[in-house]
């Protein structure tokens, strides 16, 4: 239902034709009645004189049904195969390979240094290490900033509760109140290594180590060091291959999704869906990826301006095919055959370009223009994918 809504609005927003204000009022009544569970009332649904305008019509009319029905449990969705998912497929692929060279140098240099000053608890210096090479962190240098912020106020919070509780009394307190903090310190990376540090070194010092604390300190600053020196190497440190790893991604699923609509449209509506929603989450990862790389520091960023445009147009090109296939499902007209495979084979090049990491060619595209003669829902996504063309170089 919520599905059918958004492709709605998609096609309505391309359509650029204005609505009566009493339409607006039936998703309101629908979220007032998913908040509070009462009944949404009579729905107003456009006139269905447009595709656009017969989708929601539709929409609205089975989101009424469904409403109207008895609350019964949802069937879960079936698991996707493993070459669906995407994360099996990065584990394995080059931004694996990278994070996996990148750790493994992290780690192995501060195990190194850790036996030669203090082999007796040589592991928090690499365990340090690995947590900040882990990329889903923030920028690095940040990273490493909160880490030793947070490491720096625990020792002091630990210091001086041990000083005012001698004894273990002061060790099991701190851990204790620091282990309820965690719910709420999790969210902020300065603020959980400031919670768990405290807990850490009770548990050291319970055990009979001496100098923790000290050592703690010094073991976060040596491997605050050593990450940032190994995260700003060429190439092994930079996002720039993650960025590029990504577009690719958001092109190949763009190229399938158009496929399905343009060459298959009598296909089963739940390979579409599937297909759209691959291609929406390789965008919004695309996207993480462009501003995950953006907040670091050179040489390992990659400028915003160069990347944020493209990715735009990928987002742009994926709802001109959203209401190209709105447009078909409730215009019933055909698409011409020979401007479909060329938009097609012109987006398989694009995402091929991208993923061997060369400069993208220059497929051949039908005029957006005279293509609107014949096919308006076509020419929404040549524009959008002359756009896509123009802006790859750049990016």
């Amino acid at each position: 239902m919520a599905v059918d809504a958004s492709e709605a609005a998609v096609a309505l927003l391309w359509e650029a034709r204005t609505l009566p204000p009493h339409t607006a009022d039936a998703p309101l009544r629908l979220a007032r009645s998913v908040r509070t569970g009462e009944p949404c009332g009579p729905l107003a649904a456009p006139t269905p004189d447009t595709p656009g305008r017969r989708a929601l019509h539709d929409a609205l009319l089975h989101a009424a049904e469904v409403f109207a029905a008895p609350v019964r449990a949802a069937d879960a969705p079936p698991r996707p195969p493993l070459r669906h998912r995407p994360g099996l497929r990065r584990a394995l692929g080059p931004l694996g390979r990278e994070y996996g060279l990148r750790v493994a140098l992290c780690v192995g240099s501060c195990t190194a240094v850790a036996q030669l000053i203090r082999p007796q608890q040589w592991y928090w210096l690499p365990v340090t290490a690995a947590f900040l090479a882990k990329p889903d962190l923030g920028p690095l240098f940040s990273r490493a900033v909160n880490r030793l912020l947070g490491t720096a106020a625990g020792v002091v919070l630990f210091t001086a509760v041990q000083a005012l509780l001698p004894g273990n009394a002061g060790p099991v307190a701190l851990a204790a109140l620091c282990g309820t903090l965690l719910p709420v310190a999790w969210r902020h990376f300065a603020l959980q290594t400031a919670a768990l540090t405290p807990i850490v070194l009770a548990f050291a010092g319970l055990s009979g180590a001496h100098g923790a604390p000290g050592s703690r300190l010094v073991d976060t600053l040596l491997g605050c060091l050593v990450a940032l020196a190994a995260g700003h190497l060429p190439r092994l440190g930079s996002r720039r291959a993650a960025v590029a790893v990504h577009w690719a991604a958001a092109l190949y699923a763009a190229e399938a999704y158009l496929a399905q609509v343009v060459d298959a449209p009598q296909a089963p509506r739940a390979d579409r869906l599937r297909l759209r929603r691959a291609a929406y989450q390789a965008l919004a990862e695309a996207r993480t990826a462009v501003a995950q790389a953006a907040a670091e520091l050179p040489p390992a960023g990659v400028p915003t301006e160069s990347w944020a445009p493209a990715v735009t147009a990928i987002e742009r090109l994926l709802d001109a095919t959203t209401a190209c296939a709105v447009r078909i499902e409730h215009g019933g007209r055909r698409l011409p055959a020979a401007e479909a495979r060329t938009l097609t084979a012109a987006l398989t090049r694009l995402a091929e370009d991208a993923s061997a990491r060369r400069h993208p060619g220059d497929p051949a595209l039908p005029d957006p223009v005279r293509l609107g003669a014949r096919c308006a829902s076509l020419a929404d996504v040549a524009d959008q994918l002359h756009t896509v063309r123009t802006l790859s170089p750049a990016a």
